[in-house]
């Protein structure tokens, strides 16, 4: 079996290094302008605080993803950064939703939103990551290989494997989005959890619709991304495999080139 090409696994894990580097440094010096929206920020980061290790973790991991680069493709390199982009979009709808079901007016929608998803993308997401690979690793038998060939081993490969990927390199193209899809329902559900506590911390809104709120807002972020995901996957199939005409038509041009060689003469009659 070969792995993955070196140079992309070592680059990502490079990048994702960095990136992990900023997110923490911006948790320990950001600090807001307005008084009241400091107070609620303050509360957090003491929360927060005594669960940073993930982030340092994760580090640890990807230096060692970077020092060995037939080690997979670990999802977090590819979603987390991914989920930092989205970033100020998923604030924006959520916030959008904020203020439609429980009745905020746009500036305590989006403060309340962009700390909810803070805490869900900073912490949440590495975490219910870093659970789902201890899962993997035991399931897996240590993050055993076990083939992509029959229809059993590519669901094994591509669900119970999703968190680090084994590095099938003629299956990438597929393995990728589809263990996103599949990483999306357990990210998803810490989302609403998480997202439903960071988004009241001084418990101001009553439950059911913070409740409500977090369920609502997560499907329809949920579901877009989702989408996108399947037409990356839909992409991707259809860009890297050959359509079955086209094979066809190539085995048979081989067989016409092959038929009308002319046979070597044996030198008898």
């Amino acid at each position: 079996m070969e792995g993955c090409p070196k140079g992309g696994v070592v680059k990502t894990a490079k990048n994702t290094k960095i990136f992990v580097g900023a997110v923490i440094c911006c948790l320990y010096h950001l600090k807001p302008v307005k008084s009241g929206v400091a107070s609620c920020w303050q509360e957090m980061k003491d929360k927060i605080k005594k669960m940073r290790f993930i982030a340092f973790v994760m580090l640890f991991i990807l230096t060692l993803l970077e020092a060995r680069a037939d080690a997979g493709i670990p999802m977090l390199a590819v979603l987390w950064p991914l989920s930092w982009i989205a970033f100020i979009p998923v604030v924006i709808i959520e916030a959008w939703i904020a203020k439609r079901i429980i009745g905020l007016t746009w500036k305590p929608a989006l403060i309340r939103s962009g700390i909810a998803n803070a805490v869900s993308t900073l912490v949440g997401i590495p975490l219910t990551w870093f659970a789902l690979v201890l899962v993997e690793l035991v399931i897996s038998h240590g993050g055993r290989a076990f083939g992509i060939e029959t229809l059993p081993q590519k669901i094994f490969a591509a669900v119970i494997q999703a968190p680090w990927l084994i590095p099938y390199e003629e299956d990438v193209y597929w393995l990728v989005p589809t263990a996103a899809i599949v990483l999306l329902v357990p990210f998803f559900f810490a989302s609403v959890f998480i997202e439903r506590w960071a988004f009241d911390i001084k418990k101001q809104i009553e439950k059911p619709l913070v409740r409500l709120w977090s369920w609502k807002a997560n499907l329809v972020t949920y579901g877009i991304m989702l989408l996108l995901l399947i037409c990356t996957l839909i992409y991707s199939i259809v860009k890297y495999v050959p359509a079955p005409d086209s094979a066809n038509n190539k085995a048979h041009l081989t067989g016409r080139r092959l038929s009308s060689q002319k046979p070597v003469s044996s030198g008898y009659v």
